[in-house]
């Protein structure tokens, strides 16, 4: 429940943040925050699959 909250945080901030820079005609700023929010969501997904691969094992044992 915590990383879906994190999660949707991430997104509302990120489009926030893209919203921001669109207004104000700041190109590398939109791409940067794009990429790092991007990145960052990717990264969160990618723990939580390794995190429930992990569980199953210790399980198993």
């Amino acid at each position: 429940m915590k990383s879906i909250f994190l999660i949707y945080l991430i997104i509302t901030t990120n489009d926030s943040i893209a919203f921001f820079a669109f207004q104000s005609k700041n190109e590398p700023l939109l791409y940067i925050t794009y990429f790092f929010f991007q990145l960052v969501y990717l990264s969160h997904i990618y723990c939580a699959a390794n995190r429930t691969i992990y569980d199953k094992k210790v399980i198993k044992k």
